[in-house]
């Protein structure tokens, strides 16, 4: 086998190769630690496959629940075409993980060593926050093979004046948006901006390039807002479940910190027959509320559109009435982003502590970088500074409502680029000393 010698360490040429250990890792941790049937939030990212194997996604008015996006379901489809067991799904997402760090070792060589390289694909590579979500059939691991993807088609974008990767960009974005709705919202407001920039500044190319990027990712995802149009009559409506999560972090109350609990909001029991489902305190202060949001005054249940505009509505009252304990839960939301912690009325638990350096690593490594960005904006390149709007915009649209570690995963890998970059420009770490 061939190899690179950099920085006085030996390096397989084969990146491939050089993360296969990992790929074995995923997988063997896949068969250990998976579930033997599919539970919670995994039932319904089959649920909407063998929909759209079926030719619909949500049920009907009034029934309508657009909880996820389409964009792992379409991933899975031949999975549940083929009635293929659990476990296959979950090699699926180990290898897609497994990719992505082949990937971003790939990106990262283009701009620094191979040593630093390795070393910073190695830390993506351990995040066991990610590896977690491996066993589970879920959206994270293709969220962070989309994003790392992105990474490298941006570079090419802005360096590169084949019209190819500015188009892959544009339907990756897209696509992205389609697998994590919150995206959706994070294009949105580019869209305004650039177009903003570019009002007062035609002749910059790379505010046309970012125009054509977005506007081709709101094309891929036109199919999804023309049917989600049939089905509610609403433009642009992404999905119904946002207005649980706003509700859930407007909460007043001096001991919830806007974590999101499920309500049962969609059985058809009274909600006193479910009553075991919560903590006592927690029912008695939100079962009004829970009442409202699930019958109109005929006393009728609420579904899908509409309950999502009652809770909406609670949530938004919830904030004017109270906007100091609303910014206090987005500060909670952010420890849940990064540490999994604070939860209102949860026991802690040992576990968290080999979860949490990872992300007290990163959390550090953002604080580190974000104040030479700021003040070094205009000399960073803008294929970087695109990325970095990305995911700011996603993390503190992120906080606005209830969120968690998981959701950090997903652009990890921007910030791993974003802090290499910025490292590289900023110091020189000396691993001996003199």
């Amino acid at each position: 086998m061939k190899n690179l010698y950099k920085d006085k360490i030996r390096i397989p040429e084969n990146s491939f190769l050089l993360f296969l250990p990992f790929l074995i890792f995923y997988l063997l941790f896949a068969l250990v630690f998976r579930n033997r049937t599919i539970v919670g939030d995994e039932i319904r990212y089959y649920w909407y496959a063998s929909n759209l194997i079926h030719g619909f996604y949500s049920p009907p008015s009034p029934h309508i629940l657009l909880w996820n996006g389409p964009g792992y379901p379409i991933a899975i489809i031949p999975f549940v075409i083929l009635k293929l067991p659990l476990v296959v799904f979950l090699m699926f997402n180990a290898f897609l993980y497994y990719l992505s760090i082949v990937w971003i070792y790939k990106i990262l060589l283009k701009f620094i060593s191979y040593r630093k390289a390795f070393i910073f694909s190695i830390f993506l590579a351990i995040n066991l926050n990610a590896i977690i979500m491996t066993v589970l059939v879920m959206a994270e691991p293709l969220s962070v093979f989309l994003v790392t993807g992105l990474i490298y088609l941006i570079v090419k974008t802005f360096e590169n004046p084949q019209k190819k990767y500015l188009v892959l960009s544009g339907f990756v974005l897209g696509y992205i948006a389609l697998t994590k709705f919150i995206f959706a919202y994070v294009l949105l407001i580019m869209l305004i901006a650039f177009f903003l920039f570019w009002l007062f500044n035609r002749r910059n190319t790379y505010y046309q390039k970012s125009l054509k990027i977005l506007l081709i990712s709101f094309v891929t995802i036109l199919p999804y807002l023309a049917y989600t149009y049939s089905l509610t009559g609403k433009l642009f409506y992404i999905g119904n479940s946002g207005g649980q999560q706003l509700y859930w972090m407007s909460t007043p109350y001096a001991d919830e910190y806007g974590d999101w609990r499920y309500p049962y909001l969609n059985s058809k029991e009274p909600l006193i027959k479910r009553a075991h489902s919560f903590d006592a305190i927690f029912k008695n202060r939100h079962i009004n509320d829970i009442k409202i949001a699930l019958n109109n005054p005929k006393h009728s249940l609420l579904f899908g559109t509409e309950q999502d505009s009652v809770f909406k509505s609670l949530a938004i009252n919830n904030i004017t009435s109270h906007p100091i304990k609303y910014l206090i839960n987005c500060m909670s939301n952010t420890g849940r982003l990064f540490f999994n912690f604070p939860y209102s009325y949860a026991l802690q638990s040992p576990v968290e502590l080999i979860l949490m350096p990872f992300n007290m690593i990163l959390a550090v490594l953002v604080l580190l970088c974000l104040i030479p960005t700021l003040i070094n904006w205009k000399k960073i390149s803008f294929a970087l500074r695109f990325l970095i709007l990305f995911a700011w915009l996603y993390l503190f649209a992120s906080t606005l409502v209830s969120a968690y570690p998981r959701m950090l995963v997903v652009i990890t890998p921007i910030l791993i680029f974003w802090i290499v970059l910025t490292l590289k420009k900023m110091l020189k770490i000396k691993w001996k000393f003199d």
